[in-house]
């Protein structure tokens, strides 16, 4: 499975991975990769001309910790 992922992924990580201010973690075995980078960084992504103009589905989700209770 891993090897399906990583050809799926792997075009686009690479492209997000060479922009300045982008950070890439592929998790391996998964269609998951955490991507971080400013906000600034965000827009100019998935504005017109960007990375990210022409993927059909990029979910973002914020960076915060769940704490539960205990």
């Amino acid at each position: 499975m891993e090897t399906y992922f990583q050809a799926l992924k792997a075009p686009l990580l690479v492209q997000l991975g060479r922009e300045a201010g982008v950070s890439v973690e592929d998790l391996k075995s998964s269609s998951e990769a955490i991507v971080t980078a400013s906000v600034a960084k965000w827009r100019e992504l998935v504005q017109q001309g960007g990375v990210l103009e022409r993927q059909s589905v990029v979910e973002v989700l914020p960076d915060i910790q769940v704490q539960g209770l205990g």
